[in-house]
């Protein structure tokens, strides 16, 4: 619905409408649209209402990416310590190991 609220012509509208809508849910649509053009109040909560939508599909794309990001990093991390292991276990120099992965020197130690 929301791809509705930014059609840029009436045309695009009824075309958006009528792939989403069934026949009397568009004509209800249509009849508060006009119910709405002759009662400024309801325009303006109309449009609060597409801004508060908006807004929080805003808020939920910025929540997901970051969560990805934070997943992401989680995994390098727990990647760079895989590796670290694997490297103590050759018996590479702990300072190699660091450059390496990224991991601290006191990091390293404490998987020992």
């Amino acid at each position: 619905m929301i791809t509705a609220l930014t059609a840029k012509s009436f045309k695009e509208l009824n075309k958006i409408l009528k792939e989403i809508l069934n026949k009397e849910e568009l004509e209800r649509f249509i009849g508060e649209v006009v119910k709405m053009s002759k009662d400024t109040f309801s325009i303006h909560e109309w449009e609060k209402e597409k801004t508060e939508e908006l807004l929080k599909y805003e808020e939920y794309l910025y929540g997901k990416n970051e969560g990805l990001k934070e997943g992401k990093n989680v995994g390098i991390k727990e990647k760079s310590i895989e590796i670290a292991k694997n490297m103590l276990n050759k018996k590479m120099d702990i300072k190699i190991i660091s450059e390496m992965t990224g991991l601290s020197k006191e990091e390293i130690e404490n998987l020992k």
